[in-house]
């Protein structure tokens, strides 16, 4: 009796190993499809990080939460965690982390800030994986490409099943940058304070106003504009159409002619404008740089 009791104990054990084993991985084989053929060599994309600085007081957007990888602990034991050639054993937690703290921001602000659907979300963690599986697999020329695209699948699955309610609609969704090239979405709008442009220079016309200004500009693939959301109606040009009578505001910026555009206009600081740029160009957000004189 003792003897069929371990031999069942032994094959259930073997069973249980195997499924362990093969079973995710074939499933997730059968389920997904495979990710695009991501011969560039190129790394995945890594949140934005901010410049940090005595001036700068926050950044717009984000909810101060934690960032990790939403797999359990327990998940290693689906994934090859056999040693590399060094000897060094790599666990899922630690081999995708990078994506996904990525896929983490994504579900919490990819909606409202890029217009990525979950299903976005979750791809652009697949990619990532297999991108990133890549540069950890490159003792293994023969057969990694097939074992990231595995890999990868399995942590799209993982997430799929386990974390799914976690990515957040629109009502809990919350704007915050985190894509440096968001080339899944066709759209999206970030905002920047800056200083404003002209109180110091027409402090008797702007000197009411705040020192600083919100500036929100739509991206929209290769075309930006850009609108001055706490700016009144007041206007910097002034109408004229005269090309030499330039307004105080312009010449500080260095306009001593009248373009023909300008003349016999009054634009003003709260209207949208457009952002010139280079034709059939995908844009990401905007970056403030400052110079030797701040």
């Amino acid at each position: 009796m003792s003897r069929k009791l371990i031999g069942w104990s032994v094959a259930a054990i073997a069973a249980i190993a195997l499924t362990l084993t093969y079973l995710p991985s074939f499933v997730a084989d059968s389920v997904y499809k495979n990710v695009d053929d991501l011969t560039d060599g190129e790394m995945p994309a890594t949140v934005t990080a901010f410049q940090s600085g005595p001036d700068i007081v926050s950044t717009l957007g984000g909810s101060g939460e934690g960032l990790n990888c939403s797999l359990p602990a327990w998940a290693n034991i689906l994934f090859d965690g056999s040693s590399d050639s060094k000897g060094r054993r790599h666990l899922v937690l630690q081999r995708f982390r990078q994506a996904c703290v990525f896929h983490d921001v994504c579900y919490r602000h990819g909606l409202a800030t890029y217009g990525y659907n979950q299903n976005d979300c979750d791809r652009i963690l697949q990619n990532a994986a297999f991108r990133l599986c890549l540069y950890i697999r490159n003792d293994d020329k023969g057969s990694r490409a097939d074992r990231c695209q595995t890999d990868s699948k399995m942590v799209l699955a993982g997430v799929s099943f386990g974390g799914y309610n976690a990515f957040r609609d629109w009502g809990r969704s919350s704007y915050f940058e985190f894509d440096p090239d968001p080339s899944r979405s066709n759209g999206f709008l970030v905002s920047r304070v800056v200083d404003h442009p002209f109180k110091t220079v027409v402090p008797a016309k702007y000197g009411s106003e705040p020192d600083q200004v919100i500036l929100a500009f739509e991206n929209v693939r290769s075309n930006i504009a850009v609108t001055c959301i706490t700016c009144t109606d007041k206007g910097a040009i002034g109408f004229t159409r005269n090309p030499g009578e330039v307004s105080a505001e312009l010449r500080s910026l260095g306009v001593l002619w009248l373009p023909e555009v300008l003349l016999e206009r009054d634009p003003k600081l709260s209207e949208t404008a457009p952002v010139w740029l280079p034709p059939r160009r995908r844009h990401a957000a905007p970056h403030l740089l400052v110079d030797a004189q701040g």
